[in-house]
């Protein structure tokens, strides 16, 4: 797909997806979308399944099976290649609390569990990135790797489509 494309579709997506909102009269708490959770009950959390699930290598678990403590991942934020765990984050593509000041805030404590670990909206990326990212959306920071900026509009579009969060009139215009 060519600049222009992607440029009128982004623009097109905003203007479907945007109402001028008034949401989360309370104040974002991260409490509120619970932590990691271990769905299937293999002890590995949500965390360490993407960390698993991501590595460009076998992964090496710690002894208990519970956690990912080597592999390899390349961060499509930065396109670096990193090889220790601890240097890593999983990021919510639409973060919690953009999420919560644009809909969240409404759900039930579940449902906000369920985004919070579903991954759909999760992603193994470099910690320092995504401590710059914080919880900005696409207006505010597009990540470094440029090659990566469109997918990861593409990304964050489609994940509040999925969840109906909707984006102010400012938003959606940029």
């Amino acid at each position: 797909m060519n600049i222009f494309k992607m440029v009128f579709f982004t623009i097109l997506c905003f203007c479907i997806f945007s109402i001028d909102i008034g949401f989360a009269d309370e104040k974002y708490k991260r409490s509120e979308f619970g932590s990691w959770s271990d769905e299937d009950g293999n002890c590995l959390n949500t965390r360490h399944e993407l960390l698993k699930s991501f590595s460009k290598t076998a992964p090496k678990l710690r002894s208990d099976g519970c956690a990912v403590v080597s592999g390899s991942w390349t961060d499509p934020y930065t396109a670096k290649y990193i090889i220790d765990p601890t240097l890593l984050d999983i990021d919510h593509l639409v973060p919690l609390k953009f999420a919560w000041e644009h809909g969240a805030g409404e759900w039930t404590h579940s449902a906000r569990k369920l985004f919070s670990n579903n991954f759909l909206n999760l992603l193994v990326v470099d910690r320092n990135a995504n401590r710059k990212k914080g919880a900005m959306g696409p207006l505010d920071w597009l990540p470094p790797n440029v090659s990566f900026q469109c997918k990861y509009i593409q990304s964050f579009l489609y994940v509040l489509s999925v969840y109906d969060l909707k984006l102010s009139t400012k938003e959606a215009l940029g």
